[in-house]
């Protein structure tokens, strides 16, 4: 487990064409090579003969299991921030494990092998791995909370009340520059240019259908 979460690409995702679940859980390395690991002992399990031989490598499986989540759980309050690396990896990676130990504990209970109370041998780990996942969603919700306060403070300084409204203001914008505008074509175009019936007739037509429509 030292290998697998202290590798350079622990917390890159793999790409498996044919492995669609874990495209769509975007579960990084160290959680795939986990995963594997755990499969692995199962697959030699099932090859024994006795279920107490069988039952012995599934509480290895359950000390293995909850080392990890306690790795995982460590690195994400070591993180700077729920947003940068490894953070937000290390929370895929805990969303993913729960349903795969889900899936544990029910191949247990098909094979027979419960724990006490006749539950699920994995329930346990299962809930832990969520309760894990709820405490780092907390940490993110948290966190956008004081961003948006950080964010938001500058407003209070405001004197909103005192404040006139933004339409208000642009319309007076507005009639300055249109007044501008018309004063302009006025004495640039209008004073200065000889014109004939037709011409006038032609710019009129320009101005009405051409300019004053444009704003």
């Amino acid at each position: 487990m030292d290998a697998m979460l202290s590798a350079s690409d622990a917390w890159k995702k793999p790409f498996f064409e044919e492995w669609k679940r874990l495209i769509q859980f975007l579960v990084c390395n160290c959680a795939d090579a986990f995963v594997s690991m755990i499969q692995s002992q199962q697959g030699r399990a099932q090859l024994l003969p006795e279920s107490s031989a069988q039952r012995r490598f599934v509480d290895l499986q359950l000390l293995l299991i909850d080392d990890f989540r306690k790795r995982l759980a460590h690195i994400a309050r070591q993180s700077e921030s729920p947003w940068g690396e490894p953070f937000p990896n290390v929370m895929n990676a805990v969303w993913y494990l729960k349903h795969v130990v889900e899936e544990w504990s029910d191949s247990c209970l098909l094979g027979g092998i419960t724990s006490t109370g006749k539950r699920a041998v994995f329930d346990e780990s299962s809930a832990m791995f969520r309760h894990v996942w709820n405490q780092m969603a907390e940490d993110v919700t948290m966190s956008l909370r004081l961003q948006a306060i950080d964010m938001m403070r500058p407003y209070q300084q405001l004197l909103w009340c005192m404040m006139e409204p933004q339409l208000e203001s642009l319309d007076e914008l507005f009639k300055r520059m249109s007044s501008t505008l018309a004063t302009v074509f006025t004495e640039e175009v209008v004073n200065v240019t000889p014109f004939s019936a037709e011409g006038a007739s032609q710019m009129l037509f320009d101005v009405e259908n051409g300019l004053i429509p444009i704003p």
